[in-house]
């Protein structure tokens, strides 16, 4: 969609990182962008040697595309799964309570960025407590908390149709034990709650997942070309994508998605984009960076009762996602689903102006 590319690359100037928007029902991918960027018409015809090394030299590697194959933590993005999981294995229901008194201990001290006291699963994604996350992977099992992110796609390549891309990693029992032996810490797990530690995703994964989320665990591989021309009957022939489905039960979607709605319009983490015609749902998150200033994600889908966009945004070293991520995506929501508004505002804006000039010259 021109539009919400166009509007994705300027959100994105001046910052490293990258945005997938993809239509849920369809996987039709709308937006894709990875920044820096370079100029294009560098390779129209002659490509000088110069530009060549100067662009594999640059240090912000703009050659490489993040949106497909830059890995790292999807931090709190990910607390939906352990939700998913939890939820369709029977551990919790909607009205299990774990309480939050500003971490968790098991060998050593786990923060929470709050205390939110006792807290069900709905909430525990509205404020994104970590404490209820901290538990709720040890009640799951690591390899179950394993098999329910494959379901969506994680520690695979989701076969996209421009060929480059990159598998992440999820970690299982098995990698701990040859890391660690039979007795490796279960510590470890609490971190992999909150989509930290060795956890490893793509964009476009992030953005599979919550396309997956919106429509109820149901969609099409992620692809960009929808089909193509046929020379003899000048017909545009579709291609057809392989179907996912997570095979999870709808009630669990509707109350990971009541959480998600509460994110942005209720107390949550993301309600500075709350808007007063489009209702959107969605997840911030901030991934631990050893390097430097931590990376801003957000996830997120809308319309929230009809899921039309669903979004993935990694802002590398910036900080917040709720900060620096989410005005990202309301931006794109706004050109995709008020498109005819923005144009007639625009024309009419074009004519008061030319308007004004003729007025001026007379």
């Amino acid at each position: 969609d021109a539009d919400v590319q166009k509007v994705a690359e300027q959100q994105m100037i001046g910052k490293r990182g990258a945005i997938l928007a993809i239509e849920p029902k369809t996987g039709e991918i709308l937006a894709l962008v990875s920044a820096p960027d370079y100029d294009l018409n560098q390779f129209s015809y002659v490509t000088s040697r110069q530009f060549l090394q100067d662009l594999y030299n640059d240090p912000d590697k703009p050659s490489f595309n993040r949106a497909t194959m830059s890995l790292k933590p999807p931090g709190s993005t990910f607390k939906m799964l352990a939700a998913i999981a939890a939820l369709d294995m029977g551990v919790i229901t909607p009205s299990t309570l774990i309480n939050c008194g500003g971490g968790f201990t098991f060998g050593r001290f786990f923060k929470c960025h709050g205390n939110h006291g006792s807290v069900n699963v709905i909430h525990a994604i509205e404020k994104s407590c970590n404490s209820f996350f901290y538990h709720l992977i040890y009640k799951i099992g690591l390899d179950k908390w394993k098999e329910y992110a494959l379901k969506f796609g994680f520690s695979a390549k989701t076969g996209i149709d421009i060929g480059e891309e990159s598998a992440g990693f999820i970690p299982g029992e098995n990698y701990y034990v040859k890391m660690y032996g039979e007795k490796w810490p279960r510590s470890i797990m609490a971190s992999l709650g909150i989509g930290q530690g060795e956890v490893s995703v793509s964009p476009l994964q992030l953005a599979q997942y919550v396309a997956l989320i919106a429509n109820n665990g149901h969609s099409f591989q992620p692809h960009i070309v929808k089909g193509y021309l046929d020379d003899n009957t000048r017909q545009i022939i579709p291609y057809k994508f392989p179907e996912i489905k997570t095979g999870i039960k709808q009630e669990v979607f509707d109350i990971v998605k009541e959480g998600m709605f509460l994110v942005v319009n209720g107390a949550g983490t993301a309600t500075h984009i709350k808007m007063s015609d489009i209702q959107i749902s969605g997840k911030t998150g901030t991934a631990q960076n050893p390097h430097g200033k931590d990376h801003a994600l957000f996830v997120c889908y809308a319309p929230s009762d009809n899921p039309q966009i669903a979004i993935a945004v990694v802002v590398e070293n910036i900080g917040f996602g709720g900060t620096h991520a989410a005005p990202i995506a309301k931006a794109m929501i706004e050109a995709y689903l008020k498109k005819e508004t923005l144009k007639k505002e625009q024309i009419e804006k074009d004519n008061n102006q030319t308007i004004a000039g003729v007025k001026i010259e007379d």
